[in-house]
């Protein structure tokens, strides 16, 4: 038996990083429990007991326990990938209904991303994984003119989703061209 059982909840994003991580079925394995009511977030869950709930929580312990190395290169770097993901829950996940506030957030990100590969350092984090879910059915909603427009996010989020796709090859990909439109 696993030492801690990670519970989805069907959160796409804790499934991509659990995935991504590829742990040792003797420390960890996960339940989705899509379809139960009561798995409202995701959490996970100690052979002693314990539980710990929420995204970031359950997203962390997938790494550590892992050891994956997806939480950055030093402890800067840690924090770093910590505010991104706080600034993906509180920020950009509340606007993705909302075309124009999201394509306002995309903006941003893009002018972030116009020098940079990944959003910390220059390795995939879980700030990048966790983003890339939250921003994947926006994306595939995007017309190709408008993931032209934001060039910088579009080669990001292909990055990720290659690095994602060869993880797990049931996963659906957002098309983009190879080539630029004029």
């Amino acid at each position: 038996m696993a030492a801690a059982v990670i519970h989805s909840c069907g959160n796409s994003a804790v499934e991509i990083v659990y995935k991504s991580c590829k742990p040792d079925s003797n420390k960890l394995c996960m339940k989705r429990d899509k379809s139960d009511v009561k798995c409202k977030e995701p959490y996970i869950t100690l052979t002693n007991g314990f539980t710990a709930r929420g995204i970031t929580t359950t997203i962390k312990a997938i790494a550590r326990i892992s050891e994956c190395n997806l939480l950055g290169q030093d402890i800067l770097q840690e924090a770093e990938v910590d505010q991104w993901m706080e600034y993906c829950l509180t920020k950009i996940n509340p606007c993705c209904e909302d075309k124009t506030e999201i394509k306002d957030i995309i903006k941003l990100l893009n002018s972030f991303l116009v020098d940079r590969a990944f959003f910390v350092g220059n390795s995939l984090t879980t700030a990048d994984l966790l983003i890339f879910s939250t921003l994947f059915d926006v994306y595939n909603t995007l017309t190709i003119q408008e993931k032209e427009r934001y060039i910088h996010v579009s080669r990001w989020f292909q990055e990720v989703q290659n690095i994602c796709c060869t993880t797990d090859k049931s996963r659906t990909k957002v098309v983009f061209l190879r080539n630029l439109l004029y």
